[in-house]
């Protein structure tokens, strides 16, 4: 009698919530099946585009912004004062995206386990990496570092993703990814040619040659405004 009732309930259109475990890797939305208010999900999905979207399309704002000193500073001189000449300043621009794209899984892998805590740490990461290049000396050490921001620098894109895709649907994701994506990139690209301009046009200071101006400046805001 009571499965009988149960069905006639189900039937009716009465509301059955199922929980999930928090633990299970189970898609919920395919699962099961809510009734939602549309007006109220449209306001949460709002709340969420003005609390995550912002410090996403930061972080990758500024990830992006570091891979553009490499050009600006060859054009101010770090080829000759490294002694790298063009061979070894493209081995060292290789470097970034290899040890980048064999770290990307394992960086994803890293965030989904150990939470959202690796992001900020990765910025800062690279932060202080960006401002030991204003230090280095030889082909050596500018080979080092430029392993070191490629391994650094490899949580952002995957980890930014599994952010997003962890507060929206399926269906909202890409646009999502889309925005800090393309328009972190974009903005970064033509800020960080003003940047750059504006400090190669203090020359150089002393002993410091004005190349190293870029990273001394973009490496210690990258940590302020992530700390």
């Amino acid at each position: 009698m009571s499965d009988t009732a149960t069905q006639s309930e189900k039937n009716a259109g009465g509301s059955v919530l199922a929980s999930v475990h928090p633990g299970a890797n189970i898609d919920a939305e395919a699962a099961h099946s809510y009734a939602i208010d549309p007006t109220a999900e449209a306001r949460l999905v709002r709340k969420q585009d003005l609390r995550v979207l912002p410090m996403v399309f930061l972080m990758y704002f500024f990830t992006f912004l570091d891979r553009t000193n490499l050009g600006n500073a060859k054009v101010a001189g770090i080829e000759a004062d490294l002694g790298l000449g063009t061979y070894g300043f493209n081995i060292g621009a290789c470097l970034y995206y290899g040890i980048y794209f064999f770290a990307d899984i394992p960086a994803s892998l890293s965030v989904k386990k150990f939470g959202f805590i690796m992001l900020p740490i990765s910025c800062i990461a690279f932060g202080i990496v960006t401002l030991c290049t204003a230090f280095i000396k030889n082909e050596a050490s500018f080979f080092a570092i430029r392993l070191l921001l490629g391994l650094t620098e490899s949580f952002q894109f995957p980890g930014l993703s599994y952010v997003v895709s962890r507060f929206y649907r399926r269906s909202e994701v890409t646009t999502r990814v889309s925005f800090f994506m393309l328009g972190a990139a974009g903005l970064a690209s033509a800020f960080g040619g003003l940047l750059a301009s504006g400090l190669l046009s203090l020359g150089t200071i002393g002993t410091v040659s004005s190349w190293r101006n870029i990273f001394l400046v973009e490496g210690r805001s990258f940590q302020d405004a992530y700390l």
